[in-house]
């Protein structure tokens, strides 16, 4: 793993075995501010793809789960830093559990292939987050405004307490969709 992350011209290494050290139940903010310490502007939207591949690497550790909420930091932290107009492509499909918390307090233009977890889009401030596979329960939860697509089902409550933004689901969602929902808009294909 070590080799690997050389690889891509700055060590997230460290980073990563940080986060893994410190999780919380809500390690987002901490993992944005100990980012921004870090050069993010030495590596590119390819190299952030290979990160998520790499990410294998640590399934066996606990909460590996939330390592999206990892990726969501190390995205949004490099867009602000560079204003990229590319898109952010991120694997999942060759991990055993599906990531929760891809795409929190996104503001980028992110593809996920593969499966995501819960919460993901956790938040979202702009952009648009397209998942090509399945989503967990929560998708879109607190969002303020962008855009999520997903091309393919939803376990249960996309969109709940949605403030913002546009969802919309291209297959069913097997129970509640838009509960508490304040404004944007929620769109299911099938069901």
């Amino acid at each position: 793993w070590e080799r690997e992350s050389n690889i891509l011209g700055v060590s997230l290494l460290d980073p990563t075995r940080q986060f893994f050290r410190t999780m919380s139940e809500h390690p987002y903010l901490y993992l944005e501010e100990n980012l921004k310490k870090d050069s993010l502007e030495k590596i590119s939207v390819d190299d952030i793809t290979s990160f998520s591949l790499l990410s294998a690497a640590f399934q066996e550790q606990p909460m590996f789960k939330l390592f999206g909420t990892f990726l969501s930091a190390v995205i949004n932290t490099h867009y602000k830093r560079t204003k990229t107009k590319e898109e952010y492509l991120i694997h999942t499909d060759h991990l055993d559990t599906p990531l929760h918390c891809i795409g929190t307090y996104n503001k980028a233009r992110v593809r996920v292939k593969g499966n995501v977890g819960e919460n993901t889009g956790f938040y979202m401030k702009c952009g648009k987050l397209s998942i090509v596979g399945n989503s967990s329960s929560f998708l879109g939860r607190h969002m303020g405004d962008g855009i999520i697509e997903l091309h393919g089902d939803c376990a249960n409550a996309v969109g709940e307490q949605m403030y913002g933004g546009e969802i919309i689901v291209y297959g069913n969602v097997f129970g509640q969709a838009g509960t508490n929902m304040i404004g944007g808009k929620l769109t299911v294909m099938k069901n």
